[in-house]
């Protein structure tokens, strides 16, 4: 199976909140720890307040289900995401538009889709279908504190919304 959308998001909301964006430069860094694992779905509702699906029925990736662990994140331990989602139709471009608020930084940054799935290890197009994915990624231990905020959405090729994750994040 191709790239996961869903686990890319969360990939996208790990590297701006944990501090690997330059504020001034906007240096982005994709790890490429995304690998496809069985997992058992855990209901979104049973996540936490971590992030919010704020995408609309009609989307073209169903989140299906994600367990977020540890829920809070912690500075300087892993934190690992397991995500359950349906891919309507196979995607071929797009990109991802990342708002991310701490404090009184904003970092507002549009990302084109395939170059963030590459940075990831997989390639597009992403294909239809259900995926469950699970991406692990240390949490810096000089990750400011804080109160993080934000929405990244993500579109098509066509600039048809795929889905939104909310993010709303104490560390």
């Amino acid at each position: 199976m191709k790239g996961s959308l869903f686990v890319l998001l969360l990939s996208v909301w790990v590297v701006l909140s944990m501090g690997k964006v330059s504020v001034i430069e906007y240096d982005v860094e994709i790890l490429p720890a995304i690998s496809l694992n069985a997992a058992i779905p855990v209901n979104v509702n049973e996540v936490g307040d971590i992030w919010t699906n704020c995408g609309k029925a009609g989307d073209g990736v169903e989140i299906i289900s994600v367990k977020i662990t540890p829920d809070p994140p912690k500075k300087g331990q892993n934190v690992t995401i397991v995500a359950s989602v349906n891919v309507k139709e196979e995607i071929t471009g797009g990109k991802v538009n990342a708002g991310i608020k701490w404090g009184i930084i904003h970092l507002n940054k549009s990302f084109d889709l395939c170059e963030l799935v590459k940075k990831a290890g997989e390639s597009c197009p992403i294909a239809a279908g259900k995926q469950i994915k699970t991406l692990t990624q240390v949490v810096p231990n000089n990750t400011p504190g804080g109160h993080y905020t934000g929405k990244i959405t993500v579109q098509d090729q066509n600039g048809k919304e795929l889905g939104c994750i909310g993010i709303d994040l104490h560390l």
